[in-house]
């Protein structure tokens, strides 16, 4: 009761502060497959209205914001899932933040070239990875800086606090599903702690620590005893951004490692990454390259090591329209019974601002899917659009 109590509260100063200010703005965002087939089967072309295609992630959400930098929050409804989530924040002074509900887009993803984000706003329309749950799953080889920043699953009520102890730092601690009935051990195994350091003229650090729930202490069901879960502790993240080094270049670099318990067999992978965009006006470029390995099985098998790359150039025909041409490549390295595998993905699609907050995408999705049937190649024709308000 306590603790509904005190969460009420702080519910109530944070809704108290969002609504003070009338300023409201939002995001329509639309993402579904026009046509799709494959090159084994005539009979397999498939037509239009589908929000989700063989492996292939999109979605289509309604989002608004309210308030200002004093307060405020976001309201997100998922009309393919037909499920809603938000937050609201309160900033009472310039040392402080706090931020209550759920986030499931997050919001330390900054750097964007090898974090969630490398395709922008057709992540979730056009691109053929979109680096969470899309087909090929590149994102998980690229990705080696803490892309996340979601606070509660959808089902829990999680918290957040920040922290600006002096200018260009930040420190943010995440407590997870503070509505559940848990022990103290259960919230603090699982909280999420995020430091950002803004180096002036140089770049950005970034270090996080992700609990998994393995320092948590639970009850036999039988003794009634207590003993640790065996499991990975965290996942532990550390990488530097920068465009100041060299005009007209941004790089970063990020590390990802599992923390094992020690009495624990498995091993999640190690991470690293590295990302450049160069800017030249008209004509732009992103690159990734990624290797994960040292992931081991529950037995103590240490799973095949794997690499891939991403390239993303694309030209501004005019203010109005710009062509982008995404490919990737991605490649599991020779495992004890000497198997390989291997895949890729071409992806060219077009940007078109058709008014003023109103952005069309349409394109092409060319996919290897040895995975699934050797020889097959999968194509998809996908369309969306962004509206802002």
């Amino acid at each position: 009761m306590k603790k509904l109590i005190v969460v009420s509260v702080i519910f109530a100063l944070v809704a108290g502060a969002a609504f003070a200010e009338t300023t409201v703005g939002g995001q329509l965002q639309m993402g579904m497959i026009f046509m799709e087939g494959n090159n084994v089967t005539d009979d397999d072309v498939k037509m239009g209205g589908s929000y989700t295609g063989d492996g292939v992630y999109h979605e289509a959400k309604l989002s608004a914001v309210f308030g200002d930098g004093r307060g405020g929050g976001r309201l997100v409804w998922r009309t393919e899932k037909k499920d809603a989530w938000g937050w609201l924040q309160w900033r009472p002074n310039q040392f402080l933040r706090v931020k209550m509900g759920h986030d499931r887009d997050g919001e330390w993803g900054a750097a964007q070239i090898t974090g969630w984000g490398f395709t922008g706003e057709a992540k979730n329309a056009v691109a053929a990875v979109n680096d969470w749950g899309g087909h090929f799953a590149m994102g998980g080889v690229l990705r080696a800086n803490a892309f996340f920043g979601g606070i509660g699953d959808g089902e829990n009520t999680s918290v957040e606090l920040s922290f600006y102890p002096i200018d260009g730092l930040s420190a943010s601690l995440f407590l997870t599903n503070v509505t559940d009935n848990l022990e103290i051990s259960d919230h603090l195994s699982k909280a999420k702690l995020h430091v950002v350091y803004a180096i002036e003229d140089i770049g950005t650090v970034r270090f996080t620590a992700a609990g998994k729930g393995a320092l948590a202490t639970v009850k036999d069901e039988e003794t009634g005893d207590k003993d640790l879960r065996k499991g990975d502790i965290a996942d532990l993240f550390l990488s530097f951004y920068s465009k100041s080094i060299v005009q007209g270049l941004a790089f970063d670099v990020g590390f990802k490692f599992n923390l094992p318990h020690m009495d624990a067999d498995s091993q999640g992978a190690t991470n690293i990454g590295l990302g450049l965009a160069y800017d030249a006006g008209s004509f732009n470029v992103k690159v990734r390259t990624g290797v994960q390995f040292g992931a081991k099985d529950a037995a103590g098998k240490e799973a095949p090591a794997e690499w891939g790359i991403g390239i993303l150039p694309n030209y501004r025909i005019n203010p109005n329209l710009i062509v982008f041409f995404h490919a990737g490549f991605r490649q599991v390295l020779t495992d004890e019974e000497g198997a390989q595998k291997w895949g890729w993905f071409i992806n060219p699609y077009i940007w078109v601002r058709a008014a003023e907050g109103l952005r069309f995408w349409t394109g092409i999705q060319i996919l290897d899917q040895e995975g699934v049937r050797e020889n097959q190649i999968k194509w998809i024709i996908p369309f969306g659009f962004n509206f802002y308000f």
